[in-house]
């Protein structure tokens, strides 16, 4: 697939240890990450918010808004992760427009199921409370 090839050429590989913190909220948002190995967690204000599956994404928003991060991100286990910067990404984005298709239907369908998830457990408290 030449998309991977092309985010494997321009990504850098990185290797993180057991509770090593990856970067936290309000940090620039210099890149995004693919969690090649290991267990990753990421946590906002109020605790832990999910565990990021091997060859997931994260940090993505932030990139792709070109904002701080809105979350912490802590490796749970060794972890390799591919690093994907801004630049790069632009770079892909601007360059390979069928990768632009992928990444932002993938996006869209990752934050479709965040906001039904949110709404399943807002409709599940309102339950709880009559």
């Amino acid at each position: 697939n030449t998309q991977i090839v092309n985010i494997m050429n321009k990504g850098k590989e990185l290797s993180s240890k057991p509770d090593q913190l990856l970067f936290k909220e309000g940090d620039s948002s210099v890149a995004m990450y693919f969690l090649l190995r290991g267990r990753v967690e990421v946590h906002g204000k109020l605790g832990f918010l999910a565990t990021i599956p091997e060859n997931g994404l994260f940090g993505e928003m932030g990139v792709v808004t070109n904002t701080p991060r809105s979350a912490t991100v802590i490796s749970k286990s060794a972890a390799t992760v591919l690093a994907l910067t801004r630049e790069s990404f632009l770079e892909l984005i601007n360059s390979d427009k069928e990768f632009a298709y992928l990444f932002y239907k993938n996006l869209v369908d990752v934050l479709i199921g965040k906001l039904r998830k949110n709404n399943e457990a807002t409709e599940f408290s309102k339950l709880l409370n009559e």
